[in-house]
This record gives C-alpha cells, structure tokens and sequence, in this order.
C-alpha cells in the first residue's frame, strides 16, 4: 500500500495519471518470481488495496475507481505473462537476455495496453479527446 500511496503522491489530472506508479513495478515482480497456483490470491490483495487506497485519498465515483485498479493490475499482470512465457518460467535477471525480455516484454507490452485502455476509459467519462489523455498518460 505504501508503494500506491507513493504513486499517488504525484500524479496528474485529478488522479486518474501518476507520474510513477511503484506499486506497478513491485506487483510485475513479486509475480515475476511466484509461483502459479499463487497469483489469483496476489492479484485480488493487490487490486483491492489498490481500489480502497485510491478511494480514500480521492472524492471520484467508485466505478472509475475500480476500472483503473484493475487496469493498474493488469498491467503487471500481461507483464508477468509475457516475461514468463519468453523466458521460460521464472526470470533470471543474471542472464542478460532475461533483463531485455523484462525491460521490452515486462515493462512495455503490459504498459502500453493498459496506456490505451486507461486512456480510452479516461477519455470517455472526462470527455476529453482520447490523444490528450494519451499523451499525458
């Protein structure tokens, strides 16, 4: 929860774009490096904690609330995926490939679809042109 309180410390847009999202990074991680049979118990914590930490902090309609939760979590999500499937299991980061499949497949596939869906949910309660909230994003 502290890696989302930090997120949310600086952010754009009323809340709905942070700068930084740590608790991303840490959440693409943690399953990076568990097991399987764990993930649907991580996920939902994650997601949980993240919607009632943002809930708290923020004055916002709890249908938006919960829809960029769970686009935050699918972002590590697809990242964990994609990592674990291009290096064949858990990551080892002392091998130099595994460190360029994290950085293309960990970090920019998951972010880069929810960059979209983020900016087109954005777009479409804000009535904001779908560009500007993706460029922000």
């Amino acid at each position: 929860m502290l890696a989302v309180y930090l997120g949310m410390v600086v952010y754009f847009e009323r809340g709905y774009i942070a700068v930084l999202w740590p608790a991303g990074g840490l959440f693409l991680g943690v399953l990076a490096i568990s097991q399987l049979r764990a993930w649907p118990v991580i996920i939902l914590m994650v997601t949980l904690s993240q919607f009632g930490l943002i809930m708290y902090l923020f004055d916002t309609d709890a249908w938006s609330q919960a829809y960029l939760a769970v686009n935050n979590c699918l972002e590590a999500v697809l990242g964990a995926i994609f990592l674990r499937y291009l290096c064949g299991g858990i990551p080892n980061l002392g091998k130099l490939s595994h460190v360029l499949i994290f950085i293309s497949a960990g970090a920019l596939i998951g972010t880069f679809v929810t960059a979209m869906n983020g900016a087109w949910w954005i777009s479409n309660q804000e009535q904001i042109k779908f560009w500007v909230v993706l460029q922000t994003w």
